[in-house]
């Protein structure tokens, strides 16, 4: 019964024992992180209905992708009975002035006669984006603010929530998709002063190069001119 009961605790001390956090970033030789992202065969690439920010004119098409069900024989089941198994065909969800999930692009529409056109042709991974409606209310700027996975930080293959998330701002229209946040840094929030016509945010710098964020690193402070022509960061030291 003792042995019973000490093998029962350390199979419970092994099963609970946490797993290290796997690095965000690996670095190598290259000044620059890896890109390119391996297409899964198994997710299909869908497009959302239309979205309409309040008080605009332009049209969104989120574009992303959703996992297929898979046939006995290893092919995708693609049948109309994949309706009624729970699968969702939703790549976003849409508030008033933000879209968020899981996303690979954003497609534009200025107006009904107009072509679609993409926000981006690098893979790419958009968790956020949102409408600084109260810049646009006071008739300053009509922009947009994305957070998202751009590079290959960790570099097993592909563009997703386990890489660094950056800031990035655009039009309304998706014309000037800049980054804002600085190679290698992860974005940790923002927030826009529309009196001011001022974008801020914090990102955090992997100092000790670990490939984890943690409290031995340093954080940045950064604010960006929205009216301005070309948005460039501002770094700015609020601590003594």
């Amino acid at each position: 019964m003792k042995r019973l009961t000490f093998a029962l605790s350390l199979l419970l001390l092994v099963g609970c024992k946490e797993t290290p956090p796997q690095p965000k970033v690996i670095y190598s030789k290259s000044s620059t992180p890896k890109t390119e992202a391996k297409k899964d065969g198994t997710l299909l690439t869908l497009c959302d209905l239309p979205v309409q920010f309040p008080g605009t004119s332009v049209l969104l098409f989120p574009v992303g992708e959703v996992a297929l069900n898979e046939g006995s024989k290893g092919g995708a089941d693609f049948s109309s009975s994949r309706y009624d198994s729970g699968v969702s065909y939703q790549v976003s969800n849409t508030s008033e002035f933000e879209i968020a999930g899981n996303l690979s692009n954003v497609k534009f529409q200025v107006s009904p006669k107009d072509s679609l056109r993409s926000l981006t042709n690098k893979p790419i991974r958009i968790e956020r984006m949102a409408y600084l409606h109260g810049l646009a209310e006071k008739g300053k700027a009509k922009l947009l603010v994305y957070e998202v996975q751009d590079s290959d930080t960790n570099q097993d293959g592909v563009v997703n929530a386990n890489d660094i998330r950056s800031l990035y701002v655009s039009t309304l229209e998706g014309q000037n998709f800049t980054k804002l946040t600085t190679e290698y840094q992860e974005l940790i929030d923002w927030n826009c002063l529309e009196g001011l016509g001022r974008l801020y945010f914090r990102a955090i710098e992997d100092l000790n190069k670990n490939g984890a964020f943690d409290k031995n690193d340093k954080v940045h402070y950064y604010y960006i001119d929205l009216l301005s022509n070309t948005w460039v960061p501002q770094e700015y030291n609020p601590l003594p």
